[in-house]
């Protein structure tokens, strides 16, 4: 509606109605819902966020005119545990994608990551940052407790 001004207003609404469009879809019961770029373009993605959006939405869209969920409801998905959709604290229902399987680590990356960074480096900004407390300070390997 860019450009009208409230006279045209529901002309203009009368008229897209004509051709079968049905506005106000961000009304006041499901809000659009909101996907990351996923796996399309993303590295980090762990599900096919495209699809379980699409799913979302088709199954909740007659809820936008005939309410079955509380005001404004938004979902979100997000692939990865990044969540840059910001699910979390910006939606009624966030779909989150977690790593399925134990990390793996190459050992030999690793040593010379070590090597080229030095040990206080990646204390400092691997380490203290891990949850899993993965390194200890004198060791030249990299292990991660999984069941964490």
């Amino acid at each position: 509606f860019i450009g009208t001004d409230t006279a045209n207003t529901q002309h203009f609404f009368d008229e897209i109605n004509e051709y079968g469009w049905d506005l106000g879809g961000a009304g006041p019961c499901v809000r659009t819902g909101m996907s990351c770029v996923g796996a399309a373009r993303c590295e980090q993605s762990c599900l096919d966020e495209q699809r379980i959006h699409r799913t979302l939405m088709n199954n909740f869209t007659d809820d936008v005119h005939r309410p079955a969920l509380p005001y404004k409801f938004k979902f979100k998905v997000s692939g990865c545990g990044n969540d840059c959709q910001n699910a979390i604290e910006r939606s009624d229902f966030a779909v989150i994608g977690t790593w399925r399987d134990d990390m793996k680590v190459n050992q030999e990356a690793f040593k010379g990551y070590l090597g080229t960074k030095g040990r206080e480096y990646i204390i400092e900004n691997v380490v203290n940052r891990c949850p899993t407390t993965p390194w200890p300070s004198m060791a030249t390997s990299w292990a991660v407790d999984n069941r964490n």
